[in-house]
């Protein structure tokens, strides 16, 4: 509920009358889109039993309501990116994977400006399918597909060990072989406790 309140222009892109979840939609904008202007967590989140005695619904059908505007989202953002964008708004696609959990999602977003690596990036919408909602941008690839370019965003968590010198022991010890890129993507501590060990008696050999 605080991931869709916290975009809630997203769910007017997938109101349909054909749904049954329409009527759950329209009473979330009324409610919400009074107090657009405050963050997602000083909106007033109710409880699923509120929402389904205001609509005399079963609390199973509107719990199941609420996952289904959050999927349904989530697809039309696959299909139609450009939906997510204002005009002259650059696309990005922003992935993230949680090695704490192996949860993660894969959004387009339209941006004024392409962030840089090191940035620091908020969204409480993802808040229901992983592990965090603040990131620092990891890495930005710039891909040429179907005659256009199209912009990756690597997300990692904020506390993520982004220091530019365990990047760069890191970088050596592909170089040099001592690790493998399965290491890379294993758990983090195993990572350091690996570096560690095979830099430890060169503390003197800078890279």
């Amino acid at each position: 509920m605080v991931g869709l309140a916290d975009q809630i222009q997203w769910m007017e892109l997938i109101r349909d009358g054909g749904k049954a979840y329409t009527k759950l939609i329209d009473y979330l904008i009324s409610e919400w889109s009074s107090k657009k202007d405050l963050v997602s967590d000083d909106i007033e989140i109710r409880t699923v039993a509120y929402y389904a005695d205001v609509l005399k619904e079963k609390p199973a059908t509107v719990n199941k309501w609420f996952r289904q505007i959050y999927n349904a989202i989530f697809e039309l953002n696959e299909r139609h990116p450009e939906l997510f964008a204002a005009p002259n708004q650059v696309i990005c696609t922003f992935n993230y994977g949680s090695k704490l959990d192996h949860s993660g999602f894969w959004l387009n977003l339209g941006l004024d400006i392409v962030p840089r690596v090191g940035d620091c990036f908020s969204l409480y919408f993802v808040k229901a399918v992983t592990d965090t909602t603040d990131f620092v941008v990891n890495e930005v690839t710039h891909r040429h597909q179907n005659g256009r370019i199209e912009i990756e965003v690597e997300l990692v968590d904020k506390f993520h060990n982004t220091n530019s010198y365990r990047k760069l022991l890191i970088d050596k010890a592909l170089f040099l072989r001592a690790i493998s890129i399965s290491d890379i993507f294993g758990s983090d501590w195993k990572l350091d406790d690996k570096l560690l060990k095979i830099f430890k008696s060169d503390y003197n050999s800078f890279i």
